[in-house]
């Protein structure tokens, strides 16, 4: 599976394509790179029990934990009331897909193989027959293999997506704020 790099600058490009001349907004950046992280949390359930894969790859990597936590981001904005929540959500909802999307797209040598997309409804895991990203090793993490192992892993993604992220962000003209004066 891919690394945060991959999501955070899949979340980037999303937050990107909908502030076409728009002033930036960090609280709503942030929000959507979290979003686009956020299946990746169960790894720190697993640490809780000494096994960072216990929990990972199950429930958040479906369309159903996608759709439960697009649920949870509505009711967090629904309650902040926030301007512009259909822009916003729209962000979320992509933002969490992207991580299936980009997990699918990405090497996986764990067993089973790929993503439960349609969990609990099937029992298959999904796996793109030609992936573009590798997997981040999470065993014996402070040795020189799996550092560099790693390394390779996130240099390949931000090859890929860091031209990508910053052509969104130079398209859409995001501005930034000015500062005010006498302040």
């Amino acid at each position: 599976m891919a690394s945060p790099v991959a999501h955070s600058l899949a979340g980037a490009v999303i937050y990107a394509a909908f502030s076409y001349r728009r002033t930036f907004n960090a609280k709503q950046f942030w929000l959507v790179i979290l979003a686009a992280n956020v299946a990746d949390f169960d790894l720190l359930a697993g640490l809780l029990t000494g096994n960072t894969e216990a929990f990972h790859r199950t429930i958040s990597h479906s369309f159903l934990g996608t759709g439960i936590v697009a649920l949870v981001f509505a009711a967090c904005l629904w309650a902040k009331d926030q301007t512009n929540i259909p822009r916003l959500y729209l962000m979320i909802i992509l933002a969490l897909t992207s991580q299936l999307l980009i997990d699918w797209i990405s090497y996986d040598d764990s067993v089973p193989r790929g993503i439960p997309l349609l969990w609990p409804w099937s029992p298959e895991h999904y796996m793109s027959n030609a992936p573009l990203f590798l997997h981040v090793r999470r065993d014996h993490l402070l040795t020189m293999p799996v550092i560099l192992h790693n390394l390779k892993a996130v240099s390949r993604e931000m090859l890929i997506l860091g031209p990508v992220a910053l052509l969104a962000c130079w398209v859409a003209g995001i501005r930034r704020p000015r500062k005010q004066e006498g302040v």
